[in-house]
C-alpha cells in the first residue's frame, strides 16, 4: 500500500493500530484487503473503523501495521475469485465494472 521508503518509516509502528488517515487511504487500503476478502458480507471491522475513534474499547484491533511497515488487516481472507474488468462508456465518459466469478476448483 506505502512505497517503500514511507513503510521503511512505519516499521517502528509493528502492532501498532492502523487507522487510514483520509479517505484516499482508506480507499487504498478496502481495495487491498475488504475488496478481496471472503468476509466482506458480514465483517463489522469498516464500520467500526468510521464510527469510532481508536481510544474507544470498541475499535477493531484487527487493523494494524505489519513487520514490514505497511498496514494490514488481521482477519483477511483471500476470496478465491478471479477479476474480471470491463469497460463501458457513457458520453464522454469512461466507468470500469467489475464482476467476480468463483475460480474453478481444481
Amino acid at each position: 500500500m506505502f512505497t517503500d521508503d514511507i513503510a521503511e518509516k512505519f516499521k517502528a509502528r509493528f502492532g501498532e493500530i492502523f487507522r487510514p488517515s483520509n479517505g484516499t487511504e482508506g480507499m487504498i487500503f478496502f481495495n487491498q484487503f475488504c475488496d478481496q476478502c471472503k468476509k466482506i458480507s458480514h465483517c463489522e471491522i469498516i464500520g467500526k473503523t468510521m464510527a469510532l475513534d481508536m481510544e474507544d474499547p470498541g475499535y477493531p484491533t484487527e487493523w494494524l501495521y505489519g513487520e514490514d511497515g505497511q498496514p494490514c488487516c488481521t482477519a483477511f481472507e483471500q476470496e478465491s475469485v478471479q477479476e474480471e474488468i470491463k469497460f463501458i462508456r457513457n458520453g464522454n465518459s469512461w466507468y470500469k465494472l467489475r464482476r467476480h466469478n468463483e475460480l474453478p476448483r481444481q
